[in-house]
């Protein structure tokens, strides 16, 4: 579906540039600790908050391209049909999650964490919990797109 394309491009853009990011924070990091003597704690922070980011989002790709684990050996003997119900119910519990584990309980995260702030960076950690509700938003819209394409291909199907 194109909207899942087009969310899935962006994340993975996002996912590039992060992981670049941390490639050469974790270079500056050994080289200020081994060659310089002088290691930096604002880079372990940044590389462990950086490390949540890349973890939901790559997560989230990874649903999006449909490379999750899954167990195909049962899923293959289903018929068409079987196969679309699992499908739609695989989404369905998917979107529940996302709505109260990463939306309704990242919200709550970022509370909390508004009132936390991080030692070395000074800043809220409700920053770096904020990518919890993102990544909820995403994953209910995915899941939207996925139902939708799965009801329609039935239904195209006959």
């Amino acid at each position: 579906m194109k909207i899942n394309n087009v969310i899935n491009k962006i994340m993975s853009y996002v996912l590039g540039v992060l992981f670049i990011f941390m490639t050469l924070l974790a270079t500056y990091q050994v080289v200020a600790r081994y060659v310089f003597n002088a290691p930096s704690t604002i880079s372990e922070d940044l590389l462990s908050y950086s490390f949540v980011w890349l973890s939901l989002i790559g997560a989230t790709v990874l649903f999006t391209d449909k490379g999750h684990m899954n167990i195909d050996f049962l899923y293959d003997k289903m018929s068409s049909k079987i196969q679309n119900l699992f499908d739609i119910i695989t989404n369905i519990l998917v979107l529940v999650t996302s709505i109260l584990i990463f939306i309704y309980g990242g919200v709550k995260l970022i509370d909390v964490g508004s009132l936390q702030i991080s030692p070395t960076l000074n800043i809220p950690l409700s920053y770096v919990y904020s990518i919890f509700p993102i990544m909820g938003v995403i994953l209910l819209i995915i899941c939207i797109c996925n139902i939708y394409e799965t009801i329609t291909k039935k239904l195209k199907q006959g």
